[in-house]
């Protein structure tokens, strides 16, 4: 990321500091546009430098509570120096605390960042104080119908050493997407892990944050605190000769844990793909990241995994632990996981008071091969989205009804059909599927399941019989219940491809799907939909029917971001990705309830997503090939309309260039926050306005989005030309 150019720093205290922070000691301040006293920003947030002045002054800040007594006067209003927001005068960002002591005993942090900009020449990073573990985008204006939200999302912050760039996340600690100069992704993620003796994942607290950095170098460090009686320290030094992610934790009371220690997340784009792992007798073992989910570990004993890059070979080496891998793709995840410590031993386990859990993760690269042009980096604030060329049939789409399905809110649902109990199915006004939990009273509820499906007037679609064990009532099922498809359900992949289900066995097979198994931040929920299509190639291996995947949901809990543009574009996002796996059906979220589709009569912002593509059901359906991390998107293409539907990922305005269907007028409409309103409370008539006109130009569109708004963009079909068939990625 470097320096940024002059004209967006601004002169504080002696240092000068940029919009993103960082400084550079005796350079001389730029020029640096302000803002009038009590001018607001039409855009959802302005730059760092737009935000205060040098003397305190909140020039665009627009509400929220971070001013801590503060929120309720008039933008341009004094503040002094020493509150937890607007620059200190040494030069250091004051960063508000939006979380209190979290343990008796424990002190809230919050206060004034002391020492800012002596560290080195650089903008230390050090005095960001906070205790709900983020440095957020400051000056953003959260509303919680965009980010599910009312704290800002979490910042990060580009690194680079030598040839590897990637992101440091300030939330976690974590260091994320580490790719090589021509952009291929060689880690997806190295962190700290804490997991309970149930395998729950304990979310810390960072603090303590220090980070100096220069052209291909940095220093990081912070403290992880923790619910637990457990604490650690974390240093990561980057430079030519590669990273080093530096842990020593300490337990100031017993815990007991099934693991603590440092991760490694390769990503799943390795799947096939030649591998080395080291062992620790100093034995080498060649193989293959696993192609389909594989069930088990795949390899055990590990103190270093090597892989081959164009231009490079990448080796990663673990030290303080023996490690093995796992493919977390069994659980959602798009990545496999090297961790410690071995499953082979005892779990869970205690950490005593007093005892020291000391890791290092080293990761290095060295030429090899032909030699790889560096691709320039992608510019923020853009993506792109292309078509393959050819179409392929809709999966159908559901919800989950509940055992009482709301009649009133099923009559406005964009679904081709309605996921409901076998033992409480009734006839609706739309097709069914059933499923049957015989977990117990296996017998007496399969009597009472044929009953209630041969009394309807409407055969179902399908059975889907849960959980796999019970796959062996199938053949008695079939015999009661006739043409009826009768399939093997499972509650994830991991239950499905652990078992010894045989195609033979079934009439197809279902299984369900959330993100969150092992980490909880936006940026997780969207990255782990990458895995959609493998674990769908995977169910295939154990049916030659239908596939079926469901219920899609953020989490196994309610979760506040689905009432949100985020849980929008991750629908979007979420069908992009399903749609290029052999899957003809899919159960999204509940119809009615805390993470239905309607809420005490209302809808949420994901029903015009499904909408969209309830109009264009009949058609057939275009792939789209986004700017990964960014946006994600798909076409339909039905009689001579074209639909795209496209969505922002990120938390920040993106303009998105998109290939055009032919040289006609395209019609862009966006849900984003502007819109919010009367799409959810006006929603026919909004539906109805066509939105703006856009003129492609050599066969391209151009448009912007908010943070994770979606839109719909319609045209009369001509020749969907693919142009150039290249892609950001």
């Amino acid at each position: 990321m470097g320096i940024l150019p002059a004209e967006n720093r601004q002169h504080i205290g002696g240092v000068t500091v940029t919009n993103d922070g960082y400084a550079g000691k005796g350079e001389e301040p730029g020029v640096h546009k302000r803002l009038d006293a009590g001018q607001q920003r039409s855009r959802l947030y302005a730059r760092r430098g737009e935000q205060f002045t040098d003397g305190g002054v909140v020039q665009a800040f627009r509400g929220q509570d971070w001013l801590k007594g503060h929120s309720d006067k008039p933008i341009g209003t004094d503040v002094p120096h020493r509150k937890p927001a607007g620059f200190h005068p040494k030069g250091g960002v004051v960063f508000p605390s939006r979380c209190v002591a979290f343990g008796e005993n424990r002190q809230v942090v919050g206060r004034v960042a002391e020492d800012a900009g002596q560290s080195g020449g650089f903008f230390s990073r050090s005095h960001v104080v906070h205790c709900d573990s983020r440095v957020t985008i400051v000056g953003m204006d959260v509303n919680p119908l965009v980010f599910g939200s009312e704290t800002p999302p979490a910042d990060s912050i580009m690194l680079r050493a030598g040839v590897f760039t990637m992101e440091f996340r300030t939330e976690s600690g974590a260091i994320r997407y580490i790719e090589l100069p021509d952009g291929a992704e060689a880690v997806r993620a190295v962190y700290a892990s804490l997991r309970g003796p149930n395998w729950e994942t304990e979310t810390p607290c960072v603090s303590n944050l220090h980070l100096k950095e220069d052209e291909d170098r940095f220093s990081v460090s912070f403290d992880l605190d923790y619910e637990s009686p457990y604490e650690a320290k974390v240093s990561i030094e980057g430079g030519p000769d590669g990273i080093v992610y530096s842990y020593s934790g300490v337990a100031t009371g017993d815990i007991n844990t099934s693991r603590t220690g440092l991760c490694i997340l390769h990503p799943s784009s390795l799947a096939d793909q030649p591998v080395e792992i080291r062992h620790p007798d100093g034995t080498r073992e060649s193989g293959r990241f696993p192609d389909l989910v594989q069930p088990d570990w795949p390899f055990r004993e590990v103190v270093g995994v090597s892989s081959k890059f164009p231009g490079y070979k990448v080796e990663i080496t673990m030290e303080g632990e023996i490690f093995e891998m796992e493919d977390q793709r069994n659980y959602g995840d798009a990545s496999f996981k090297t961790y410690c410590r071995q499953q082979s031993r005892p779990f869970p386990y205690v950490i005593a008071v007093g005892e020291k859990v000391n890791q290092t993760v080293r990761i290095t690269a060295r030429p090899w091969g032909s030699k790889v042009e560096a691709l320039e980096p992608i510019p923020d604030g853009v993506a792109a989205l292309m078509f393959l060329d050819e179409t392929l049939p809709i999966p159908l789409i559901g919800l989950v009804g509940g055992e009482v399905p709301d009649l009133e809110a099923l009559r406005y649902a964009p679904i081709d059909y309605l996921s409901m109990p076998a033992l409480g199915a009734i006839d609706m006004p739309m097709p069914l599927e059933l499923t049957l939990d015989l977990s117990e009273d296996a017998e007496a509820r399969m009597g009472q399941a044929v009953a209630r499906i041969n009394a309807l007037q409407t055969p179902p679609d399908r059975l889907i019989v849960t959980p796999i064990s019970s796959s062996k009532y199938i053949p008695v099922l079939k015999e009661q219940l006739g043409e009826l498809l009768v399939m093997a359900g499972a509650g994830s992949l991991v239950e499905l491809n652990r078992s010894g289900l045989q195609p033979k066995d079934n009439d197809g097979v279902a299984f369900g799907f959330h993100p969150q198994n092992h980490l909880f931040d936006d940026q997780t929920l969207f990255e782990n939909l990458e895995a959609l299509p493998d674990l769908a190639a995977t169910a295939g291996e154990k049916t030659e029917g239908p596939i079926v995947v469901g219920p899609v949901r953020l989490g196994r809990d309610p979760d506040p971001r689905t009432n949100s543009l985020l849980f929008a574009s991750w629908v979007v996002a979420a069908l992009s990705s399903i749609v290029m796996s052999d899957v003809d059906a899919v159960t999204l979220f509940d119809l009615v309830g805390p993470d239905g589709l309607f809420r005490d009569g209302r809808i949420i912002p994901a029903y015009h997503v499904l909408h969209d593509l309830l109009d264009f059901s009949e058609g057939e359906l275009v792939i789209g090939m986004a700017t990964a991390r960014r946006a994600a998107g798909f076409a339909i293409v039905m009689d001579d309309k074209f639909r795209a539907i496209a969505a922002n990922l990120t938390p920040r305005p993106l303009r998105l260039s998109m290939v055009a269907a032919g040289d006609g007028p395209h019609y862009v409409k966006v849900l984003d926050e502007e819109a919010l309103d009367r799409a959810l409370n006006e929603s026919a008539a909004w539906r109805k306005e066509p939105g703006y006109e856009v003129i492609p130009s050599e066969s391209m569109i151009e448009f912007d989005l908010g943070p994770y708004a979606v839109a719909r963009i319609d045209a009369v079909v001509d020749d969907l030309d693919a142009g150039d068939e290249t892609f950001a990625s």
